[in-house]
């Protein structure tokens, strides 16, 4: 069903915008400088 592609979609765009966040997260804490 198209419902099924819907949820299908939304929830791999989900999971593209966590590992997005989950990336900067790590890039950010690895530009920080070590006092």
């Amino acid at each position: 069903t198209s419902d099924g592609k819907f949820i299908l979609f939304s929830s791999k765009r989900n999971m593209d915008m966590e590992t997005e966040i989950f990336v900067m997260d790590i890039y950010g804490k690895n530009q920080k400088p070590l006092t």
